[in-house]
């Protein structure tokens, strides 16, 4: 049975294969993604205006996450004035020539487009195009 989390501004950590989460409902969080292990870490929601205090090896950390912190994809995921659909950013930049972290990143969108990314999300730091949208990659009905 898989159930619908909601989102909390504290530090998230999830089970694709069991939950789900609406991304609309996120403004802007850190986010690490193991396609393997099907686990979702959301990072805490700071106010837009208030100085981050942790990186995401941090974050990892405090899910209780302490190894294979390089087999998790890594980036920021939310909605705001400049992306009201939404916008998954990843960090460091994924880029063809590793075919590896090609596959797991392509894993990762398609988790967040199982998660309520929409076909105006936009998708950056993916590919040799800096910036597309979700609608260039999936067909949605």
């Amino acid at each position: 049975m898989i159930f619908e989390r909601r989102i909390i501004p504290d530090l998230m950590k999830l089970d694709t294969q069991k939950e789900y989460i609406n991304i609309q409902e996120i403004e802007n969080r850190r986010f690490m993604y193991s396609p393997k292990e099907k686990a979702l870490i959301l990072g805490v929601q700071y106010p837009n205006d208030a100085p981050l205090i942790s990186s995401h090896a941090e974050e990892l950390a405090d899910a209780g996450i302490t190894n294979n912190y390089d087999s998790y994809v890594r980036g920021w995921v939310g909605t705001g004035k400049e992306y009201p659909a939404g916008v998954i950013h990843f960090a460091p930049n994924v880029v063809p020539q590793n075919a590896s972290l090609m596959e797991r990143a392509f894993d990762t969108i398609e988790m967040f487009k199982d998660n309520g990314a929409l076909p105006d999300t936009v998708i950056r730091g993916f590919g040799r195009t800096w910036e597309r949208k979700f609608s260039d990659i999936f067909t949605y009905n």
